[in-house]
């Protein structure tokens, strides 16, 4: 559970630094290494196993993925509503009346082709 925990705090921290400076928190010294050295040991290892995250590490990606994530169910959730149809969303899945299946499918198409194009140009 701490290297997954060292995953998400170096794909979400603004530094290598910040994310050794929030894992160390969690850890203890011992005879042969302080908490920084520990976290830099696990920082290291979980670098060398993901190494196709290399250019995400530090950069605060994982927050601003979230953030996009939350905007498009945000935006499904407005639409639904607008067009009269109660809806509720759950983690990454959406709850409506059977009936309105298929128009959540469109929409959630229609809203992702949105975010997909607006990260094209550079802008969130």
């Amino acid at each position: 559970s701490f290297v997954k925990k060292a995953f998400n705090t170096l794909i979400n921290a603004d530094s290598e630094r910040s994310a050794i400076l929030a894992l160390k928190e969690d850890l203890l010294p011992t005879p042969s290494a302080t908490p920084w050295q520990q976290a830099q040991q696990v920082v290291d290892a979980v670098k060398a196993r993901h190494p196709s995250f290399s250019d995400a590490w530090g950069t605060g990606a994982g927050l601003r993925l979230q953030c996009i994530d939350a905007d498009i169910c945000a935006a499904v959730q407005d639409l639904m509503r607008g067009r009269g149809y109660p809806v509720l969303s759950v983690h990454d899945s959406f709850i409506v009346n059977q009936s309105q299946k298929d128009q959540l499918e469109w929409l959630m198409d229609e809203v992702l082709q949105t975010a997909e194009r607006r990260l094209a140009k550079g802008s969130t």
